[in-house]
């Protein structure tokens, strides 16, 4: 079992100081140092707690308290996590932050990099520090949302250009992958709003909350957007499917009855009766051929005259989405 890592922090712009408590395991309460009943009481929950969970109370003494479990979807420096990637345990009080960050998240190594250490040193409380924390694990998802915008983009250039089958299930990919980041992004969500809800901080008395709260507006933002868009596209896709199905039935009910005369004169003189009329007349079959025809082109002169072969017989034009 590995040693807890316990940091102090004095904000230069204030004289109140707080503790950051972290750990990679499934920590003890006596490894961290833990001498109050309630934070011992959260730690011996931790094994049962692995989905995401926010639960805002406060301790026996009336001090507000937020711990829970966050079962974030993205690994920094690397691919999307696998859905059972392990979850962030933390509990916050305005002096002091417990975490338990699993290795494989890389959240700890990144938090003591720039900018994440100086904005760390910067706060004065401990819920600041932990609203630092989120927007975090709120980047990453951020710039996924960049890479989802240029592949919606490519998908819209693809449906205009050449729209086939496949791009519906293209389009379906898209929603699949939107809905995926909301639900990534609604458990953060969830966490700023509890630590406005347990400390009852201003915006102007918490930089950081502000921040994070800024922050997770502007990817809703881009979500609602995106989700526009995509509906957008689908309503036009199911539009263009609508026209061209309409185009195709009357196409088809077209040439069903400019065949008709065809249809009746070999189904009558097809039948097998040994008396027919004009049976052994010797021009009988040219003689077919042209009333055929002409009630062919008497057909299609009134259709056209009706105006219900529109464009149906001259082909598609170049460029057309339709």
């Amino acid at each position: 079992m590995s040693e807890p890592t316990s940091s102090q922090y004095s904000s230069p712009d204030s004289f109140a100081d707080w503790q950051w408590v972290r750990r990679q395991l499934p920590p003890h309460k006596d490894d961290l140092f833990v001498t109050d009943a309630d934070t011992a009481a959260w730690i011996e929950r931790l094994s049962q707690e692995d989905d995401n969970l926010t639960i805002v109370t406060a301790t026996s003494g009336g001090l507000p308290v937020l711990y829970g479990t966050l079962r974030h979807k993205f690994v920094f420096g690397s691919k999307p996590a696998h859905p059972e990637c392990p979850p962030l345990h933390f509990h916050v009080m305005k002096s002091r932050l417990i975490t338990v960050i699993p290795a494989s998240s890389g959240l700890d190594i990144r938090l003591e990099e720039s900018p994440w250490a100086q904005r760390l040193e910067r706060c004065r409380t401990a819920h600041e520090a932990f609203c630092v924390l989120l927007c975090s694990l709120v980047e990453p998802l951020h710039a996924a949302l960049d890479g989802y915008e240029a592949r919606l983009g490519e998908l819209e250039q693809s449906m205009r250009e050449r729209n086939r089958k496949r791009i519906v299930d293209r389009l379906l990919e898209r929603r699949h992958e939107l809905i995926r980041f909301g639900l990534a992004l609604t458990p953060l969500r969830e966490a700023g709003d509890a630590v406005r809800e347990s400390f009852l901080d201003e915006p102007d008395e918490l930089p950081e909350g502000l921040r994070l709260s800024l922050r997770l507006e502007r990817i809703e933002r881009l979500l609602r957007k995106h989700e526009n868009h995509i509906d957008t596209l689908l309503q036009m896709e199911e539009v263009v499917s609508s026209v061209r199905g309409n185009e195709i039935m009357k196409t088809l009910t077209i040439f069903t009855v400019l065949f008709t005369p065809a249809t009746v004169i070999g189904a009558l003189w097809g039948m097998n009766f040994d008396l027919l009329p004009f049976a052994d007349w010797s021009s009988g079959f040219g003689a077919a051929c042209a009333a055929v025809l002409l009630l062919t082109a008497v057909i299609y002169a009134w259709l056209w005259r009706k105006g219900w072969t529109g464009d149906l017989l001259r082909g598609r034009k170049a460029g057309s989405n339709v």
